[in-house]
């Protein structure tokens, strides 16, 4: 039986479409049935400013804000859901299933959930990896788990932002940081990285023996060891393949951390 989720909305005067839209997340996944998403993705597509009736002088807000809104307040449900618990995957299916809906702004008449518009830009300002300034556990695991599920959703086929997963390989193994020499941070970032090889380590690897980048993909994904049309290469994967073997095989590390290093290495 899969554990319980500790979850909360993390806002002390949430807006009320803030609140209604994590009651039915939080419900969708806890529930101990196998709940429909389809339901659960037309409920929360009712919210939207077009679908909904208003409150008394409320004046509706535009889609981009409503996405805004919706897409930060997902990224912070999925970041305390464990990576390797199943409210994760049924995370990925609601999102499988708002990309269908045929929910339409009528100021723009177009469709709002088709292209997850909102959903990149909220992960970009979420997406910092932990450092020597964490103080708690919280974030470092909260790390993992935002990492499982944008690799789930790549891997999935849901969006096409591979950048991401580019950054958190590199950022794990091809950087100088002084947070790396504390064992908790390099537990956590080691199994952000695995996430991506477990969920979405064909869809790299392809990108890494035929992707083209382009020029700004050149500075974006670049560290010191690759640069230029080196940031896609066989040679990299192979590096983060031996990166991920290292841990393996250190003694220095935990039990844990060695054998989701061990898998990852495997698989690639």
């Amino acid at each position: 039986m899969a554990e319980h989720l500790s979850l909360s909305l993390r806002d002390d005067d949430p807006w009320y479409i803030s609140q209604n839209a994590y009651n039915i997340i939080s419900a969708f996944i806890q529930a101990k049935d196998q709940p429909d998403p389809l339901e659960a993705a037309k409920e929360l597509g009712a919210l939207a400013p077009a679908n909904r009736v208003l409150q008394e002088a409320e004046e509706a807000e535009s889609y981009v804000s409503f996405l805004l809104e919706f897409w930060e307040l997902f990224l912070r449900i999925a970041r305390q859901v464990p990576h390797d618990h199943p409210a994760q995957d049924r995370l990925v299916q609601l999102v499988a299933e708002l990309k269908e809906l045929p929910t339409s702004d009528v100021e723009s008449d177009r469709v709002i959930w088709t292209s997850l518009e909102g959903l990149e830009n909220c992960v970009q300002e979420s997406w910092i990896a932990p450092s020597d300034k964490e103080d708690t556990f919280e974030p470092l695991q909260e790390w993992v788990n935002l990492n499982s599920m944008v690799s789930r959703l790549y891997g999935a086929g849901l969006m096409d932002w591979y950048y991401f997963g580019i950054w958190t390989l590199r950022d794990s193994f091809e950087t100088n940081d002084v947070s790396l020499s504390r064992e908790d941070i390099l537990s956590s970032r080691v199994s952000a990285a695995a996430e991506w090889i477990k969920y979405s380590g064909s869809r790299l690897l392809h990108l890494c023996e035929t992707g083209e980048s382009s020029l700004s993909e050149h500075t974006s994904l670049a560290s010191a060891q690759f640069s230029g049309s080196s940031v896609l290469s066989p040679q990299r994967w192979a590096f983060w393949k031996a990166a991920f073997e290292k841990v393996a095989d250190s003694n220095e590390q935990e039990e844990g951390l060695r054998a989701k290093a061990s898998r990852a290495a495997s698989s690639m």
